[in-house]
């Protein structure tokens, strides 16, 4: 769970910085290319969206934190839907927490995609690199 939501966050993070690493270096040998705008938009964009998730990550276990069950009982019921929930998990709580355990995953998904659409313009980028 988190620790993939940490690695969007690496995955990110480091596309940008050897990116611009990468454009500084370039620069420096008089080699011309295209604009890194549109890749560095888009890792930055994956990059807000890793932390958007790890927030909503935080909020879901604080959430279960002060509910007195189970952890692998509340993992359950969030991830598949059981008749009975476990004790004092309301059908108030149990609906929060499947929401936003729901928009961690897809916030996840959308800065995966993020990262791999920038990879692309970034690969475009640099095809496009002539002295």
């Amino acid at each position: 769970g988190i620790t993939a939501v940490r690695s969007l966050f690496l995955l990110n993070g480091g596309a940008l910085v050897s990116l611009i690493a990468f454009a500084g270096n370039a620069i420096g040998k008089g080699i011309n290319f295209t604009s890194i705008g549109g890749p560095v938009t888009f890792f930055l964009i994956g990059l807000m969206l890793s932390v958007v998730a790890m927030a909503t990550s935080f909020w879901n276990f604080s959430r279960a934190s002060q509910i007195n069950a189970d952890f692998g009982a509340l993992a359950n019921s969030i991830i598949a839907l059981e008749d009975k929930w476990p004790i004092n998990l309301d059908e108030t709580a149990a609906s929060d927490m499947r929401k936003s355990y729901n928009s961690a995953v897809g916030v996840c998904f959308l800065s995966l995609i993020c990262f791999g659409v920038g990879c692309g313009l970034a690969s475009a980028t640099i095809g496009s690199a002539h002295p």
